[in-house]
């Protein structure tokens, strides 16, 4: 069978003479025409040659890398550099700010009196002469975590704040999933 599309036919592999359409492990699809003999050169269509292999040591750009950051994407990142407690106390002092992060703090600094002087150097050793913008947790999560702490139970939590009892047991087993990854 012929089909013209402009001026160049395009011709489609069908099944033998009398072959039923559905074989078993067979799939008939049209075969891409070569416009010209080759010379016993086979050359491979674009999409069957594949990327070259990641040098050992290098990243990989991630997927998703055109893609806006998460929302927690930060929080996440400080929690794992200066643990809960320092990103709680940093979150305190500069929530919302965009924050200089010095190559190396001195003990009178502003960050180094917010959050002391050894989690102010940590921060330093992954940010260290960056800007960043300190997240500022929605508060009704930070309540939530308090409450559930305090000993409150879910039911209390979800009526105290307008939330659901679903939104309180989504922002619990965030917290635990956070605790486990650091």
């Amino acid at each position: 069978m012929e089909k013209r599309i402009g001026s160049s036919p395009l011709t489609f592999d069908w099944p033998p003479p009398g072959a039923s359409l559905r074989e078993p492990g067979r799939i008939f699809m049209p075969r891409p025409r070569q416009l010209a003999p080759s010379s016993g050169d086979v050359s491979l269509p674009a999409r069957a040659i594949a990327a070259p292999p990641v040098e050992p040591g290098r990243d990989q750009i991630p997927p998703a890398a055109g893609r806006a950051p998460r929302r927690g994407a930060m929080l996440d990142e400080l929690v794992r550099t200066i643990g809960a407690d320092g990103a709680g106390r940093l979150i305190a002092a500069f929530g919302g700010a965009r924050l200089y992060i010095p190559h190396s703090p001195e003990p009178g600094d502003a960050l180094s009196e917010a959050v002391g002087h050894a989690t102010a150097l940590a921060l330093a050793s992954v940010f260290g002469g960056d800007r960043i913008d300190v997240p500022n947790p929605p508060p009704r999560r930070v309540r939530i975590l308090q409450m559930r702490a305090a000993g409150a139970s879910v039911d209390s939590i979800a009526l105290a704040l307008g939330c659901t009892r679903r939104r309180v047991f989504q922002v619990l087993a965030e917290a635990r999933t956070n605790e486990r990854g650091r």
